[in-house]
């Protein structure tokens, strides 16, 4: 350990004061709040670790239930895009999910307004549906 005020080296590695000048000595690796440190550590040694094959497969079955699968994990898919103890490639795949369930909604929204654009100027939605022309277009001459 160097002390910040004379430039010495001390070899006690757990000395508070530097054994020379008498300067209270600061740590880099001393903490402020002895707690914190080691939950930011823990939380970014399980945002480094890969997914399991499980946490995979759970992740994707929340689509299979019934009713409310699709809102589920659609709003699940915002909580691991935007939390902050969710792995790194679980939080990078989420974001993509979401990109292209957007790229998809805004596609389909211009589908839906091409397709009654369409039908509208084409006449396809004022039609009268008579069911006697119906029948009287497939009579069959004996």
């Amino acid at each position: 350990m160097v002390c910040n005020n004379c430039g010495r080296t001390m070899y006690n590695e757990q000395a508070k004061f530097c054994e020379y000048c008498g300067q209270k000595l600061v740590s880099e690796q001393e903490p402020v709040n002895p707690i914190l440190p080691r939950t930011v550590t823990v939380i970014e040694e399980e945002q480094e670790k890969p997914v399991s094959l499980g946490n995979w497969l759970g992740s994707l079955a929340l689509m299979f239930i019934p009713f409310v699968g699709g809102l589920v994990f659609f709003i699940m898919l915002f909580v691991w895009a935007f939390a902050g103890y969710v792995p790194q490639s679980k939080k990078n795949w989420a974001r993509a999910m979401l990109i292209i369930a957007g790229i998809v909604l805004v596609l389909a929204i211009i589908l839906v307004i091409i397709g009654l654009s369409s039908a509208r100027f084409l006449g396809g939605l004022d039609f009268d549906f008579d069911i006697q022309d119906y029948l009287n277009d497939f009579k069959f001459n004996y």
